[in-house]
């Protein structure tokens, strides 16, 4: 059975259909290829050399080059975490969605929501959705953030010793 036939839930709001726009959308779409940690290394390089000038610009009393890449490289890597906490927190979002069991939707409004139970079938589908693409997405998500964690922490270190 398909959602078209039985759901009273407008089709944006559809798990599945929010699934599908999540994972084609430009951003979003990052943790579901195989180049993901390539892409943000790209980014981390991209956002150390947008900051640098940037840093050198705004240094005062000319500290040492060592603790200007210091600083750069705990801004950018904050700035990659929480890219990578963007990420998590949309496809929790799916996440749930897809795995319970009802849903609340809007008809029109902020002010009519209602709840709709999904059929056998419907949930079904979305629990395998959620399984098989969903929960490897957000276990390599929890892997980086776990990775970005221990490097701003390894950073914080550094910057407070030197």
């Amino acid at each position: 059975m398909s959602y078209k036939l039985v759901c009273p839930v407008p089709k944006k709001q559809r798990p599945i259909n929010e699934y599908i726009e999540l994972a084609q959308s430009e951003f979003f779409d990052w943790p579901t290829k195989k180049t993901f940690f390539q892409t943000l290394l790209k980014v981390f390089g991209s956002f150390f050399v947008l900051f640098f000038p940037f840093f050198l610009l705004v240094s005062t009393n000319h500290p040492p080059l060592e603790k200007l890449i210091l600083l750069n490289l705990g801004c950018s890597g904050l700035c990659v975490f929480l890219m990578v906490v963007r990420l998590l927190l949309a496809w929790t979002y799916i996440q749930n969605r897809l795995s319970q069991s009802s849903i609340f939707y809007e008809e029109s409004g902020w002010y009519d929501g209602r709840v709709w139970v999904k059929s056998r079938s419907i949930l079904v589908q979305d629990r395998f959705i959620h399984r098989y693409q969903v929960v490897p997405i957000l276990k390599t998500l929890k892997k980086t953030l776990k990775f970005g964690t221990a490097f701003l922490g390894s950073w914080f270190l550094l910057f407070i010793l030197q």
